[in-house]
């Protein structure tokens, strides 16, 4: 119940107003989330079709993703529970087509340019580059949700993730 006088006269932003923190707080809080794995790859991954529907799209990025499962763990790598880690911010661009900027962990040995020519058999366009900076390219991955992106990730063991630092 709210008290007489709390709100009165007070403009409270909602999430979407531009003067509101929310978007803010809401890139800060999923690059603090990111921040608990170690990436090895920032990928960008774009369609050469001018439109790709949002189905075929997260199709593609599953398809290449298990070429990279099979690269670094071998043929039978859902079997044995094994598999990279991925975190994926979706940008949908002017054009209509969805973009994605992914994070990998887990890959080894496996080979960029190998997995960059899956990519363009694939869908289209590919660079994958090795992280150097962690906070950066997690903080790149994270701008595009206060844009109305979105962020989704997958993985084994992503559900239990690395153990909490207690401060």
């Amino acid at each position: 119940m709210q008290r007489k006088g709390q709100w009165e006269g007070a403009e409270v932003p909602r999430p979407c107003d531009r003067r509101s923190s929310f978007p803010s707080r809401l890139k800060e809080s999923w690059a603090e989330l990111l921040g608990r794995w170690s990436w090895e790859w920032f990928c960008t991954l774009t369609f050469e079709a001018a439109r790709v529907h949002p189905e075929r799209a997260d199709k593609c990025f599953r398809v290449w993703l298990a070429k990279v499962n099979a690269a670094a763990f071998g043929r039978h790598w859902r079997r044995r529970g094994k598999g990279v880690l991925w975190a994926r911010g979706i940008e949908f661009q002017r054009r209509g087509s969805a973009h994605f900027h992914v994070l990998v962990a887990r890959v080894g040995q496996v080979r960029r340019l190998s997995m960059m020519d899956e990519w363009s058999n694939l869908a289209g366009w590919a660079r994958i580059r090795p992280v150097q900076r962690q906070d950066l390219v997690r903080r790149y991955v994270t701008k595009y949700v206060a844009k109305g992106g979105e962020i989704d990730l997958g993985g084994p063991g992503l559900e239990r993730g690395p153990e909490a630092k207690l401060v």
